[in-house]
């Protein structure tokens, strides 16, 4: 996703605000390239091999949610917790299936700790 010139020097606020007043999404799709790489990268360090259905997955949960956004503290922070919220209730939910690809709890807490 390439964004627009000035959208890049816009802040996450801003845009939050744009898109909850027009329902544009060229506001919300430069938060998704803004912000691309760090879910990405939340979502890898849990479910390496579904790292970029996780990451969709965010996107669309806080595209859902942007309403509840309240700028009083960073976007970014918010957006990021929402990416671990995501993946911890995916470990949760997926704890008891037998898939060698997805790790269980006690698992991901031995990695993390190691």
């Amino acid at each position: 996703m390439v964004m627009e010139g000035w959208l890049q020097s816009e802040s996450d606020d801003r845009l939050v605000e744009l898109f909850k007043q027009t329902g544009n999404s060229t506001y919300f799709e430069a938060l998704w390239a803004r912000y691309e790489k760090d879910i990405f990268r939340i979502a890898y360090r849990y479910f390496p091999a579904e790292a970029e259905d996780l990451m969709h997955e965010v996107f669309i949960k806080v595209y859902g949610h942007l309403d509840t956004y309240q700028s009083m503290g960073k976007f970014a922070g918010w957006i990021k917790q929402v990416a671990r919220h995501h993946c911890l209730d995916w470990i949760k939910k997926c704890a008891g299936k037998t898939d060698p690809k997805i790790r269980t709890w006690k698992t991901h807490r031995a990695l993390r700790i190691a």
